[in-house]
């Protein structure tokens, strides 16, 4: 919005928030993945919310979009996994 400034998120990706965002491209909805990971629905509705500013996102849908084509995370396989990828060059990890 307008006027409103916004918290600038982390610039590295917290293994819960990727694993929340896992969880976002898999279908879920921010209640089952609070209830599922066993964190306040306010955590996930955080993280998602820095995932739409960190990948300049508009919804949910453009979010997993932008990670996938990002290289944060790799849709694969017949089950739906998910693979996390570690998008810091191989020097750094």
């Amino acid at each position: 919005m307008p006027g409103r400034n916004r918290r600038r998120p982390r610039a590295q990706h917290d293994v819960l928030d990727v694993r929340i965002l896992t969880l976002i491209a898999k279908g879920e909805t921010d209640g089952s993945i609070a209830r599922g990971l066993g964190v306040p629905l306010a955590k996930v509705k955080r993280s998602l919310q820095e995932w739409l500013i960190r990948l300049d996102a508009q919804n949910r849908t453009e979010a997993v979009v932008r990670a996938i084509a990002a290289g944060i995370l790799n849709l694969h396989g017949e089950d739906d996994e998910v693979r996390i990828v570690d998008p810091r060059p191989p020097e750094q990890r």
